[in-house]
């Protein structure tokens, strides 16, 4: 099985388990963890499955667009963590945001649109990576677009060895920009390519081109199948119109880590199954959920995303502390890996009122010191007398932080270099583990 087959877990959640979201915005029945109550049964006949499908069609999914004040709304929301720890050392993101969208045409037509909202995001990164101690990124935005274009205002604060430091911005840009720019995670991210095909097709496109709502009968016979063999159970609450749960199994989290290893280190013939067996991870708690509601009448009511996973990394030669490998010499201890979280979209019944200064220029602030550290963990100051013990001021031993953009390739560069080594160890796994497993003759690859 080659990375491009069917069974690239990662490829059928992040866009097939979209295509049965189709749907318009009534109500929303999404709760705050993203999961969407209901009493769910496998759907394990074909008949049950056509009824799914037929029940969710995708010229219904904005309602009558030419009735006479035509609106709807949509409310996004996300809070979610990952995060690597070896002992006392962590890397930690935390992300959350929340918007509200509405979407009407009141003019020839056109379609208006205007959203507000706000995120906040965090990056904890240990000690040994830019200083002797840890140090932490914090983000702040303000949100808020019409139907041209996307206004930020942003708070970056930055913590460490080195003091603190703080920088405030306005920006104005293109409607790509939406919300929190593109969605590009396979677990998170799929109610954020909802509402932007959404409004894409609000906005005059076609539909049919849509891998949302694109998808016909044998597509959707097709999508079932990749599910199958992903090991993702489909389940489905029909007593009042159509509730859909997708659940990812620990096959499934192997498919989907072993194709971001492979796509990480540049093997584009690995074999994706052999690698997904032959990873050195073991899990603690693996529960993934998509859920899909559509109502009586084919208008979509809510989609969310539910994740708690945590995973234990063996035999991994990866110090965390510093971002390297190991010396030969010492011991790989275990690293636990941990993505929770939720991401919902759901129906907004109520207005968005604009602020007056759109696009006007950041007034500059008097200086009235930091605001107070955000309910995150906390940095510890270097001990007294530590700079005079080295023969050195303060001023002198002060270590320069690292911009918002450092602290960022940091976190990536810390995840590609694990995913080496997770892939270097899977090479080595015995052969009765990884049947027929053979390195490239054009470099390492599981083939």
């Amino acid at each position: 099985m080659r990375k491009g087959a069917a069974l690239a877990a990662a490829a059928a959640l992040a866009c097939s388990l979209v295509c049965l979201s189709a749907c318009g915005l009534i109500g929303g029945p999404v709760n705050n963890d993203g999961s969407i109550s209901g009493n769910y049964r496998p759907v394990t006949t074909d008949i049950e499955f056509l009824q799914v499908v037929d029940s969710i069609q995708g010229d219904k999914v904005l309602g009558d667009v030419n009735a006479d004040e035509w609106r709807f709304g949509l409310e996004y929301a996300t809070d979610r963590l990952l995060s690597l720890r070896s002992g006392e050392t962590n890397w930690k993101q935390k992300e959350s945001s929340f918007y509200r969208l509405v979407l009407d045409k009141e003019e020839e037509d056109a379609l208006q649109m205007r959203g507000s909202g706000s995120g906040s995001s965090s990056l904890f990164l240990p000690a040994g990576v830019y200083a002797d101690g840890p140090v932490q990124l914090f983000e702040d935005s303000m949100v808020c677009n019409d139907a041209q274009s996307v206004y930020r205002d942003d708070t970056v604060r930055r913590q460490g060895d080195g003091g603190a430091e703080e920088e405030r911005s306005r920006t104005e840009s293109s409607l790509e920009e939406l919300v929190f720019g593109a969605a590009e995670d396979a677990l998170f991210g799929l109610p954020v390519q909802l509402m932007a095909d959404i409004v894409a097709v609000a906005n005059g496109g076609d539909a049919e081109d849509s891998f949302i709502f694109g998808m016909g009968w044998e597509e959707s016979f097709l999508w079932r199948e990749q599910l199958e063999s992903c090991g993702i159970a489909l389940e489905a609450d029909l007593s009042d119109g159509v509730k859909l749960r997708l659940s990812a199994s620990e096959e499934t989290m192997r498919l989907v880590l072993a194709n971001t290893i492979a796509e990480s280190v540049g093997a584009e013939d690995a074999d994706i199954a052999l690698l997904a067996q032959a990873l050195p991870i073991r899990f603690v708690q693996c529960s993934y959920d998509i859920y899909v509601a559509v109502d009586g009448d084919g208008l979509f009511s809510g989609m969310g995303v539910r994740a708690d996973i945590e995973a234990v990394i063996e035999g991994v030669s990866y110090d965390l502390a510093t971002g390297l490998p190991y010396e030969e010499e010492e011991d790989a201890g275990e690293i636990r890996l941990t993505i929770r979280g939720m991401e919902r979209l759901s129906a907004y019944g109520g207005d968005v009122v604009l602020p007056d200064d759109l696009g006007e220029p950041l007034e500059p602030e008097e200086e009235e010191g930091l605001p107070e550290q955000p309910d995150e963990e906390a940095v510890p100051e270097e001990p007294a007398g530590d700079a005079a013990e080295d023969g050195a001021d303060a001023e002198t031993d002060a270590v320069a932080l690292p911009t918002a953009e450092q602290f960022r390739e940091a976190f990536a560069e810390a995840f590609d270099t694990l995913w080496q080594e997770m892939y270097a160890a899977a090479l080595e796994a015995p052969a009765e583990t990884v049947p027929d497993a053979a390195l490239s003759p054009d470099g390492p690859g599981i083939e």
